[in-house]
């Protein structure tokens, strides 16, 4: 329950902190109407990529193809599929540390 848990946390942080950052360096570098610099972009690309890679575990503990984060491209349907990572329960119980454990049935 702690790992299922920790991965809805870890998704919704990333989201977060992409956001944050992303919102935080628009308005200052628009207060002085200056182009940010190079690391600016640098930095907020690999922030996007943490979350799709996030994403994409989360994608996996729910049985689901990772291909699924391309829906975030679709503006109302990416909305709908981040709130189904945040809520929706793995289907498999035995998931843990990002594999699929076979179970012994």
């Amino acid at each position: 329950m702690k790992i299922i848990l920790a991965k809805r946390i870890t998704l919704l942080l990333t989201l977060l902190i992409h956001i944050g950052y992303v919102y935080i360096t628009w308005q200052m570098y628009e207060a002085e109407n200056i182009d940010p610099p190079s690391y600016v972009y640098l930095v907020s690309f690999s922030l996007l990529i943490l979350f799709v890679v996030v994403s994409i575990f989360r994608c996996r503990s729910l049985n689901w193809s990772g291909w699924r984060v391309l829906a975030y491209l679709v503006p109302i349907v990416g909305i709908i599929l981040l709130l189904l990572l945040l809520i929706k329960k793995p289907i498999n119980s035995n998931y843990f540390k990002g594999e699929l454990i076979a179970s012994n049935s």
